[in-house]
């Protein structure tokens, strides 16, 4: 993108809108726009002419990253408030998963009138953890407000932490129909006054154990007091411990997916979560000292999690052979491939939560052949999500037959809430970006990619020039966020990020506010940083936790 004058692109009805061409200038279809007035935005674009063409792939791209981040300071500063705005809901210390409306639940059977009034296990925990990250990230401090600097962080921690201790305290005690309180099981938590959900939902799910354990050992190596540590420490060996079952009992049953719609087993978001709560597990165990956990750790990771990627490779009728959230061996007729999870946005959200640049030296659970952000699968599974949603959604083939930048992704296959195939996701559609955003990273860090990596590549971003550098997979992202952006800062700009994109109108549904669209986003923007240098990637947890087993003081301080 080139900014001769530095002004951000005009928008009108969250399309970009590129001005009008002067009347002696031939305008191609693909071409750079070259016939703008002075001081208009020049994209060079490298996309399809759009989907008249017969191409199932309509990802439009990008020859080169934005000279400017995708959402810009003030942006951001706007988007940190209305996360901040849901947080410690009511003083305590829980976080309300939406306070807006939620048309898409009231027109089910049955739908809950109270919509997302609610605190998710899955949605909070995510979000505590990227909290903590953003502290030591540009995007946390962007803006001249609502920061997410120290003081700001000791808070989140803080409530955070009172809510999961109020939360475990539960545990055991009754229940009604549903007998006693699983505080592991379940999902979803009344806030205000805490308590399970009490009406009918998908249990039990097996998702939250591993992802409340992570948030909280992330705070363990945020913190600077050993007495902080270890009282941090015995909260998240609530959770951990309930992974180190001794039979694997609680790992292998059927559980919800991630949508909390049907039961099967093995997920794949749900093993990988579990993956990269007991990594994290193995090297914080060791930095406190505890060698039994450590080990332990690393044996149900051997015997139990193994490689989830081997466990869930799915064939397409072409022999395209991607990642899919249901298990190779599932059932025809199992509720998993009923639902057409095979393309599933969990994968996705699976990947760039897993740690894969974070814990290469453990070899408990490999993740060969996706054991990289550029791999051949990991190209070949983003390919089979970009052509189902370009075929499925009427909003992506109309924004690239307008070369808007990008692509838009929903949830799964078979998806009905919202409408037919349901809707684009903003917070799914921001994953894709941090994993591209992830690959630009691992190309910094290792040799070039294999030829058929590339041409996996090639074929899943519909750009025949990508190179595979840094800098290819940085202007992908920025094609992905910025098509997001076109969506999200509707007409009147407020920055508010809802659940869903309407697959015909493009403008945002459902939940108004939702936690975990704002954390995905800013995710992705300081997954960009990293990219492109400008983040402190030794601060970007769980990456410190590396070397933490070999240079623990034995009381916590994870001497990196």
């Amino acid at each position: 993108w080139l900014k001769p004058s530095g002004s951000r692109p005009a928008r009108r009805q969250g399309r970009l809108v590129l001005g009008r061409p002067a009347a002696n200038c031939a305008m191609p279809k693909m071409a750079i726009l070259r016939c703008l007035p002075p001081g208009l935005l020049v994209l060079t674009l490298a996309g399809p002419v759009g989907a008249d063409d017969g191409d199932r792939n309509c990802f439009y791209s990008l020859k080169a990253p934005l000279k400017e981040p995708p959402f810009d300071d003030g942006e951001i500063s706007t988007m940190r408030s209305f996360l901040l705005a849901n947080l410690n809901y009511h003083g305590t210390g829980g976080m309300v998963a939406s306070p807006g409306e939620t048309p898409a639940l009231y027109g089910l059977i049955g739908g809950d009138k109270a919509g997302y009034v609610y605190e998710w296990t899955r949605d909070s925990a995510l979000t505590a953890a990227a909290i903590v990250r953003l502290e030591s990230s540009r995007v946390g401090r962007a803006g001249a407000e609502h920061r997410f600097d120290a003081a700001a962080v000791d808070a989140t921690t803080a409530n955070y932490e009172r809510w999961v201790r109020t939360v475990v305290a539960k545990d055991g005690q009754p229940f009604g129909e549903h007998g006693t309180v699983d505080a592991h099981g379940e999902g979803k938590w009344e806030i205000s006054p805490p308590g399970p959900f009490k009406g009918g939902w998908c249990r039990p799910q097996s998702d939250g154990p591993p992802i409340r354990a992570a948030a909280i050992l992330s705070m363990v190596n945020r913190s600077q007091s050993a007495e902080q540590r270890k009282e941090l420490w015995e909260l998240a060996k609530f959770d951990l411990d309930w992974l180190l079952d001794s039979t694997g009992a609680n790992i292998q049953k059927d559980v919800c997916d991630l949508w909390e719609e049907e039961t099967d087993s093995p997920l794949f978001w749900n093993r990988m979560m579990m993956r990269t709560a007991l990594s994290m597990g193995y090297y914080v165990a060791y930095g406190m000292g505890d060698g039994w956990r450590a080990e332990r750790c690393h044996q149900v990771l051997s015997h139990f999690i193994r490689n989830p990627v081997i466990d869930h490779r799915m064939v397409r009728h072409d022999r395209l052979e991607f990642l899919s959230e249901c298990a190779s061996s599932a059932a025809e007729d199992g509720n998993c491939r009923k639902k057409g999870k095979q393309i599933d946005g969990a994968v996705i959200l699976a990947l760039i939560h897993s740690g894969w640049t974070d814990f290469r030296q453990l070899k408990a659970a490999p993740m060969a052949p996706a054991d990289s952000p550029r791999s051949e699968l990991v190209a070949n599974t983003v390919r089979a999500h970009i052509e189902h949603w370009c075929d499925a959604y009427e909003v992506n083939r109309h924004d690239s037959d307008r070369q808007t930048p990008g692509v838009l992704l929903g949830r799964f296959a078979n998806d009905g809430y919202g409408g037919q195939s349901g809707n684009p996701w903003v917070l799914i559609t921001a994953s894709l970006a941090s994993l591209l955003y992830q690959g630009a990273q691992d190309a910094m860090w290792k040799q070039a990619m294999a030829l058929e990596a590339l041409a996996a590549w090639r074929a899943a971003l519909n750009h025949p020039d990508f190179s595979g550098s840094t800098a290819d997979f940085v202007a992908q992202g920025d094609a992905v966020m910025w098509r997001l952006h076109s969506h999200v800062v509707q007409r009147d700009g407020s920055l508010h990020l809802y659940e869903q994109i309407d697959q015909h109108t493009g403008l945002q549904y459902n939940a108004k506010d939702l936690t975990w669209s704002y954390t995905e986003v800013l995710a992705a923007l300081a997954e960009r940083e990293l990219a492109i240098g400008g983040g402190d990637a030794e601060q970007w947890l769980p990456r410190r936790l590396q070397e933490a087993g070999s240079e623990a003081g034995g009381d916590g301080a994870l001497h990196v």
